[in-house]
């Protein structure tokens, strides 16, 4: 049975979600669907970017530098408040696609732990995924064989589905919570890691 999902756009750009728009989210930006303050977020997006940290680490990505800035936005009106930047990297792309998928995973387990987990700081924990969506889609068209990422679409010739991604993230996050508590917290502290500090957390 495929999972159901929305797809709701942000500024023009389309991101898909488990969770349900709630009511009232409409116009709304991400930050205000979160309704988290200044110190809460910098925690969310720090844990975020810890997910991606990880399941690089394990799926043989090399992370030059990770960030956090809760002033940071794009220009697509989505939300950017973490950056990670990766290195060179030659590992099947089903690996990139996990990685991709962590942050949004990691994210969400963070709010249910802290007892902040609404149904729209869910939904808008998913939308905060639409830059790691933007950037698996285009990884995966440019591909000598070009694979389509999907939603509640399973059996598309050529397709692969965004949450069998996130579950294989979801294991590897199960694997090694302390290390994404190490990286985040560190992350929430410096605002920023590099290679080499993230090599001495994991």
């Amino acid at each position: 049975m495929s999972r159901r999902w929305y797809r709701v756009f942000v500024s023009g750009v389309p991101v898909h979600t488990e969770q349900p728009p709630p009511s009232g989210g409409d116009g709304k930006n991400v930050r205000d669907l979160l309704d988290l303050d200044d110190d809460a977020l910098r925690r969310h997006a720090a844990t975020h970017e810890a997910g991606h940290v990880v399941v690089a680490h394990h799926r043989g990505l090399p992370v030059e530098e990770v960030a956090v800035d809760v002033s940071i936005t794009d220009g697509n009106g989505l939300p950017l408040v973490g950056v990670c930047r990766y290195g060179p990297f030659d590992v099947p792309w089903q690996d990139f696609g996990a990685t991709c998928a962590a942050g949004g995973r990691a994210a969400n387990r963070w709010l249910r732990q802290e007892g902040l987990a609404t149904p729209g700081r869910l939904w808008a924990n998913e939308l905060s995924t639409g830059n790691d969506q933007v950037t698996l889609a285009q990884a995966c068209a440019d591909l000598p064989a070009p694979v389509v990422l999907t939603y509640g679409q399973p059996g598309v010739a050529g397709g692969y589905e965004w949450a069998d991604l996130g579950d294989a993230a979801e294991a590897e996050l199960d694997r090694d919570w302390p290390a994404v508590h190490r990286v985040a917290d560190a992350l929430y502290r410096e605002g920023r890691l590099t290679g080499s500090d993230i090599d001495d957390l994991i």
